[in-house]
């Protein structure tokens, strides 16, 4: 009898029982529709042209540290938006299908139909395959509407690049070395620089012996941290900079044992994010080292080596046996000379002897008008130490163009191009001797040496093979590999002690920098494809309701 009732109705409606269509409402639900797609659109444009559009930092931090509160805000704001969406096509369906019964009769199954979509559900009829189709499409659109506006609206995190520019010492400058030369003849406040120097070229040396084998090591000087080496480079970059201790007046050129160095590359950013990468393209420094068997004068250009015990006794209850190592350098500078003092040798303890030439007196020489443009050191190990073999190592300093990364507050350096030391650049191939002389000499104990036990650690924790029996070309691998991190540590040290607060760089001794900031912060990104998928459920049902409407 229901079921009659109903039929009668649809089929024979009056004016009187259909109610009319109600235009003010179709309007404000095809502006509230309008809204909607318009927000959604503009929203994309606004990231699409930013691309990408991030937060403020104040916000972004908020959002960083708050991700569950985040996550809410954007659920309800995108639920309340599907919702008005789906409200407004509702309400377009129930008006339409109040027009349609006005107008003429309706099957029940269209009603039904018309009744899915106003609830966005859906039918299943077999007899009525495209209706089926139909409501189950709608169905669809309508249940991604929340996870799209969510995906739509939920920040990410964006990167924001941002270029830089800058300044930095140049020690390749025909400016620069007569400053060193300056430098080098003036008399030092104090011997505390000698033990940073010394220290921090050692350990820069044997961090960049282990890494050739495999062992990562971070590497720290002035409080800034490197990646095994410094590469001979200045920290550029503000917050990667070291220590903010000012240093004493004094406390700058050679003469330099830590201190505030400030750094000169400086960003146009408009934000500052959660956190900050840098790429930047720095002069810094390095050398190419190759370290063979030392043999015989005539197969090694010339140079000619003696090592010459003598023993002796010290209040007659000290033996002690005094090593004397000359080279001769034909090529390199002439003669070269070193002593070394140890109790005699036995299994427990060895001699590790370096001599290096040209020697520093020859250089510094004005009568000699010596140039040279290779630094040679010999080693030879006995005792403890008899692993390496006669060694010659042949050393080229570099200035370099490399790419050094700042990240996570450690600097990674890697070269780009490098180009030999010049000849009229002889002060600063002075320093350089001077350094590997340093460490040449005063790694040697009583006892033992540092670099000695160095190479022996870094190698039994890199082969299975015993040293003993072992091929003695990874010691000689290490060996070049440590002189390297030598020479780059004392380009760092000489930037550094020139470019110290208070000391300011002569405009003439400057070299420009260049470098990309990538900033990370809160924001939305379209450089996806499937941002734009997002628009999809939002825009066709905008133009679903348009179409009811009509």
């Amino acid at each position: 009898m229901r079921l009659t009732i109903v039929t009668t109705i649809i089929a024979n409606p009056t004016n009187n029982m259909i109610p009319r269509p109600n235009y003010r409402v179709l309007v404000i639900v095809g502006f509230v529709q309008t809204m909607v797609l318009a927000i959604a659109w503009a929203f994309f444009g606004a990231v699409r042209a930013s691309n990408p559009l991030y937060l403020p930092d104040h916000a972004a931090h908020w959002v960083h540290r708050n991700p569950t509160e985040t996550t809410l805000i954007v659920t309800i704001t995108a639920t309340v938006l599907s919702v008005a969406t789906g409200l407004c096509f509702s309400i377009a369906v129930k008006q339409a299908l109040t027009q349609r019964i006005a107008k003429r009769p309706i099957s029940l199954v269209k009603l039904s139909a018309g009744v899915a979509f106003a609830k966005s559900s859906f039918i299943l009829k077999r007899s009525y395959v495209w209706l089926t189709i139909e409501t189950l499409v709608v169905f669809g659109i309508f249940a991604l509407l929340t996870s799209n506006w969510t995906t739509l609206l939920t920040p990410v995190q964006v990167t924001v690049p941002v270029q830089m520019s800058g300044w930095e010492l140049d020690i390749s400058s025909p400016n620069f070395d007569p400053s060193l030369r300056e430098a080098l003849d003036a008399a030092l406040s104090s011997a505390q620089w000698l033990e940073v120097y010394g220290s921090g070229g050692l350990l820069a040396g044997i961090a960049a012996a282990g890494k050739s084998f495999g062992q990562d090591s971070i590497f720290n000087f002035n409080e800034v941290k490197y990646n095994v080496s410094t590469g001979g480079i200045l920290p550029a970059v503000v917050s990667y900079n070291g220590t903010k201790r000012v240093a004493p007046l004094l406390n700058s050129s050679i003469d330099f044992s830590g201190g505030l160095v400030p750094a000169n590359l400086t960003a146009d950013g408009k934000v500052s994010g959660i956190f900050s990468t840098f790429a930047v393209s720095q002069q810094g420094l390095t050398a190419n080292v190759t370290c063979t068997e030392y043999t015989t004068p005539v197969d090694s250009g010339g140079l000619s080596i003696t090592q010459t015990p003598y023993n002796g006794e010290l209040f007659t209850s000290y033996p002690f046996t005094l090593w004397y190592l000359q080279a001769n350098c034909t090529n390199n500078g002439g003669t070269s000379a070193a002593s070394f003092v140890t109790h005699p040798l036995d299994n427990q303890n060895g001699l590790l002897s370096s001599v290096v030439c040209p020697t520093f007196n020859n250089i510094a020489n004005p009568n000699l008008n010596y140039t040279f443009d290779e630094i040679l050191a010999f080693s030879n190990g006995t005792g403890l130490y008899s692993f390496l073999p006669p060694t010659v190592c042949s050393i080229v300093p570099m200035i370099t163009n490399s790419t050094v990364v700042y990240a996570n507050q450690i600097i990674n350096t890697t070269v780009l191009e490098s180009t030999p030391i010049e000849d009229w650049q002889q002060n600063l191939l002075l320093f350089l001797v001077d350094g590997i002389a340093y460490q040449a000499g005063q790694t040697q104990n009583l006892e033992t040496n540092v670099l000695g036990d160095a190479l022996f650690s870094i190698y039994t924790a890199t082969t299975t093979s015993t040293l003993t029996n072992g091929d003695p070309t990874q010691i000689r691998q290490e060996l070049a590999q440590f002189w390297r991190g030598v020479v780059e540590f004392s380009g760092t040290f000489l930037r550094s002690g020139f470019s110290a607060f208070p000391r300011t760089v002569s405009p003439d001794m400057l070299v420009s920098m260049k470098g990309t900031q990538t900033i990370f912060t809160i924001g939305w990104s379209a450089t996806k494809p499937s941002y734009l998928y997002t628009l999809v459920p939002v825009t066709l049902t905008a133009f679903l309701t348009a179409a009811w409407r009509c």
